[in-house]
Order: C-alpha cells, then structure tokens, then sequence
C-alpha cells in the first residue's frame, strides 16, 4: 500500500470528497465485482454516483448481456441507456428514485462516444447537483491503478477543446498525486484525478484473496513486478485450460506461442514462445562493462508479451468474475 496512495486517501476524505458533488467511479467490465474498492465504499455512499464499467470492448455481446441483467438485477444501480441520455430523462429518473444513487453504464476510456455520452450524463445530473451556474460542479474520478481513470479525462478535454492532459501509461499507478481538470466549459465542470487507491491488503492465508489478487495483476491493477509477471503467466495459463467459456481460448493461446498441443506447465510454454519470437536474456559482463545477448531463452519476456496479449482481448474476452455466484454488493 504504497505512501503516495496513503495520502491520496487521507486527502480524499478530508479535503477533496467533499467538496465533490459527483463521484464518477471507474471499473474493470472484466471484474465487475473485484473491482470494487470496499474501502472508498463509505466514503462515497452519501454521493451521487455514476460507475463506467470499462474496457466493455474486451466482452463479447452476450457476456455484455449478462452484465446488464446483473446490473439491472441490482434495487441499488439505474442503468443509463441511450436513449435515457439523448432523451434527457436521467434528471427526472433521479428526482423519482432518490433511493437509486448509482447511475452505470458500459464505456471504453478511449473511445469518443463514451466520452459524449458521460460528459451528456454529467451535464444533466449538473441540473439537480450544481447550486450556482459560476462554480463548478466537481466530480470525483474514482478505481483501481490501470481501469483508464486518466484516460477518460483526457478524451473528456478533448471532447471539448481543453489543453492540457492527465498523465497515462499502461502500468498500474502512473497517476501519484490528485490533480484538477477542467473537462467542460458550460456547464462548468471539473474533475479530480486521484492515484489508484490498493485495498489495503490481501491475506496470503485466504485463497479468496489470493484469487482476487491474481485477476487484478491479470488485469493490469497491480504492477506486474509486485506479483511476478511469470505467476501472472501461470494464473492465466490456468485460467484458459480451466476456466474460460471460450471453446478456442486453448487454440488460440497455442497459435500464439507456436505449439501443437495443450500446455500445463508454464515454464515450458514460455520457452517455446520465446524461441519462437528470439527471445533472450541480456547478460552483463562485469570485467568489459559490456552487456550482451546470452543464449538462454528469456522466459520472463515471453510471459510478458503472453499476459499482454491477453489484456488487449487477443486470447479470451470474458468475466473473471463468477456473476452468477456472487451476490449484489
């Protein structure tokens, strides 16, 4: 639980919270349910809150189905449709359902049309939120390291024209300190980038929080380095023998590594794909100060480029959560 992330949170509950009239809550469509930070959760529940479940491109249509009868299932969540935002009817929906706080809808941080359709949501909910026309309304941008929090801001900015852009990057906790940016012009609103906030623990006794853990480092949630991007591998590998509905999830991950048959043991795997794709540990030679390219298959590499193919959708696009087991929060 690192320092930075320890005062973002401090700072949060103290200073930034409350002033915020909108917390819009970002989450991974592939882990609905874990990722779902419990430790913001009373922070956040007297608020006003829209969740984007995004990356909803690394889903098929059918699991996307799924998630909406989930969440629809839900006497907590409003689901925003189309229809909802172009017809303005989410101002009137939470004037009648006030107990309904958590409006949600499917986004992709770096599409244009979920940047409209979340800058539309906040425009109306500005209609019952925002006090005086000369302030801005705040919104809180909320989730895990890497669901594409400051993603989403920068496409909101430049929706509208703004200058200036929230830091990125594809490892988890790029953002390290909470920062302001103004997203829309009239009505006038900002928005607060916060780090990713870690649960503050994972007991390594509780095999449910162990799972948890390995499809948040899946995900990209956790530094890879924190976990072990070969134990990522392994998780994964699991994963697609044993867990995936996707019938050619098997097929795909052999094609990909250049093998003819099912793989158990990770090790191996990542030797054939890393003899396939040439790649080779680095050594250092001390008494020259000259690194060089060894002979020995690097593994670790080849795990990496294994676990990134599986989070651009390449290798399965499916829930890592079990939705049908779980219950509502």
């Amino acid at each position: 639980y690192p320092g930075h992330m320890v005062k973002a949170q401090r700072l949060l509950q103290t200073d930034f919270l409350p002033r915020a009239q909108i917390i819009l809550e970002i989450r991974d469509c592939r882990l609905p349910l874990s990722s779902i930070n419990h430790h913001i959760e009373p922070l956040v529940k007297h608020k006003k809150r829209l969740i984007v479940f995004n990356k909803s491109d690394l889903l098929t249509t059918p699991q996307k189905k799924k998630l909406l009868r989930y969440i629809e299932a839900s006497p907590r969540y409003q689901f925003y449709t189309n229809e909802d935002i172009d017809q303005n009817r989410i101002a009137e929906d939470v004037e009648e359902h006030e107990e309904k706080r958590i409006g949600a809808i499917f986004g992709d941080s770096r599409g244009e049309h979920t940047a409209k359709r979340i800058c539309n949501v906040l425009k109306l909910l500005s209609a019952t939120e925002q006090k005086w026309r000369s302030l801005p309304m705040m919104v809180a941008v909320l989730g895990f390291p890497n669901v594409g929090k400051s993603t989403l801001i920068n496409s909101l900015r430049n929706l509208h024209s703004i200058r200036g852009t929230a830091r990125v990057g594809h490892l988890a906790g790029v953002t390290r300190h909470i920062s302001a940016f103004k997203i829309c012009h009239y009505p006038l609103i900002h928005v607060l980038d916060t780090p990713g906030i870690y649960m503050p623990a994972l007991h390594i006794k509780s095999d449910r929080d162990i799972d948890m853990g390995m499809k948040l480092a899946l995900c990209g949630c956790l530094k890879d380095n924190v976990v072990g991007i070969l134990e990522i591998a392994d998780y994964l590998l699991w994963w697609l023998n044993n867990k995936t509905s996707d019938q050619n999830a098997v097929a795909k991950y052999m094609a990909f590594c250049g093998v003819k048959e099912k793989f158990e043991n990770i090790e191996s795997l990542m030797y054939h794909l890393g003899k396939r794709m040439n790649l080779f540990y680095q050594r250092y030679d001390r008494a020259t100060n000259i690194s060089f390219e060894s002979q020995e298959i690097d593994i670790h590499s080849a795990a990496q480029k294994f676990v990134d193919q599986y989070r651009l959708g390449l290798l399965d696009k499916h829930f890592l959560d079990d939705i049908d087991i779980e219950m509502h929060e």
